[in-house]
């Protein structure tokens, strides 16, 4: 339960960031820019509430990826970003630990997905089965 509420504040939270920051003004920071130029391509509005496991959800997921440099226009995980803002700031060094394995092992799992609300999909609930149970973390040789 703690990996899921973990994997939901991330990108609930990088999501809310991105929003917040949504002007329409030539002052848009970067992020912003990327974001809003994301989901548009994706027709997406960036208001409507998403159903959950829905193609619209994990785009918009992808797209706050995107926006905030944890992953690049390849659709590759830049795992570093990752590691940056993934951390609330309450989290063990335990967790932080495990998250840091779950990152690293997830985002060698799903390279096979070729697009990329998939592959960020993918990702997610690689992190959140990997966070679940830390005996997932075991590597397999």
């Amino acid at each position: 339960m703690k990996a899921l509420l973990l994997i939901v504040f991330m990108s609930v939270s990088i999501n809310k960031i991105i929003c917040e920051n949504a002007t329409e003004s030539d002052e848009a920071d970067p992020e912003t820019v990327q974001y809003l130029t994301c989901i548009q391509k994706y027709n997406l509005t960036g208001t409507e509430v998403a159903t959950k496991g829905s193609y619209a959800e994990k785009c918009g997921h992808a797209c706050a990826m995107k926006a905030k440099g944890m992953l690049s226009d390849d659709g590759e995980f830049i795992k570093d970003r990752m590691l940056l803002q993934g951390f609330p700031p309450n989290m063990t060094y335990v967790e932080m630990t495990r998250m840091q394995m779950a990152i690293e092992m997830c985002a060698r799992q799903v390279t096979q997905e070729e697009d990329e609300c998939e592959k960020v999909s993918a990702l997610m609930d690689c992190l959140h089965t990997k966070m679940k149970d830390p005996r997932n973390l075991r590597k397999v040789k």
